[in-house]
């Protein structure tokens, strides 16, 4: 009586214990599962996550450049500019019928060539007689001008020396030789050569 009633609790301990002990390694299992997962998971998010995300701390060293900097302009040293005017055939007062022309040189009107009437005879002028539109001045039987040097003038036939210059976009003189500065009035205060002109002339000052 007492061995049947030891072997029948011993019976239901053991099949007591058996069920607690499958029930615990199956759970154990599934919980060691779902942890080793949940690792898993939370590593690959934090990896992602971690290479997703740009690193915005950092930023690209941009050069501004300095506009309030403005380079030095080297400024050239501009040239004297000059405009001769020498009487031409097609002036109003020079206009004659009777003067010739030519398209090459003098010599082919036997006229001799000149630069001012300084280098013609009393009785003649120095005039452009070119018809090829390159000025050819030449020596011609006509009046000359009566404006002297300093005197404001409209073309070279205004003037006694047959040449009326500007220089520098300035007014236009009639010009003269000179040998210095006392040779030319008070608004040509210069006596210098100038475009191809021989020797030296009164000029303005630019």
């Amino acid at each position: 009586m007492r061995a049947t009633a030891l072997h029948t609790s011993l019976l239901a301990l053991a099949l007591a214990t058996a069920p607690l002990a499958a029930c615990g390694d199956s759970g154990g299992a599934t919980a060691d599962t779902t942890e080793a997962a949940d690792t898993a998971e939370a590593a690959d998010t934090a990896e992602a996550a971690d290479t997703s995300v740009a690193d915005t701390a950092e930023a690209a060293d941009t050069s501004v450049a300095d506009t309030t900097e403005v380079a030095d302009t080297a400024v050239a040293d501009t040239a004297d500019t000059f405009v001769a005017d020498t009487a031409e055939a097609t002036d109003t007062a020079a206009a004659d019928t009777s003067l010739p022309s030519v398209d090459d040189n003098c010599a082919q009107a036997s006229l001799e060539e000149c630069f001012s009437n300084h280098d013609c005879a009393a009785a003649k002028r120095c005039q452009d007689i070119s018809s090829s539109g390159f000025e050819i001045p030449c020596c011609v039987s006509a009046p000359r001008g009566t404006a002297a040097v300093g005197a404001t003038c409209v073309d070279a036939e205004d003037c006694a020396s047959g040449l009326c210059v500007s220089r520098n976009d300035g007014p236009y003189l009639c010009t003269d030789t000179c040998d210095d500065v006392n040779d030319c009035p008070a608004n040509m205060q210069q006596c210098d050569t100038f475009f191809v002109a021989p020797g030296t002339w009164c000029l303005h000052t630019p």
